[in-house]
């Protein structure tokens, strides 16, 4: 059974803000480093869904795409 999505989305979450001050991750590199290796598009959905009142100072300004943008 897949976990909830919250649940999903928190660890996602979490990578995120690990990402260093003047540093990029991809949506790939996200992905696998949160436990879901092969679904960059886990990660952009958790992104897009992102509320700040909910996570707030998530940096996901610094996840960008596998050709740097």
């Amino acid at each position: 059974m897949p976990a909830p999505r919250t649940t999903t989305y928190a660890r996602i979450y979490r990578t995120v803000k690990r990402i260093p001050r003047g540093r990029v991750a991809t949506y790939g590199q996200i992905a696998r480093l949160s436990g879901f290796p092969n679904q960059p598009r886990l990660a952009g959905y958790a992104l897009h869904n992102l509320r700040d009142n909910e996570q707030p100072n998530v940096p996901w300004h610094r996840v960008i795409n596998a050709q740097g943008r």
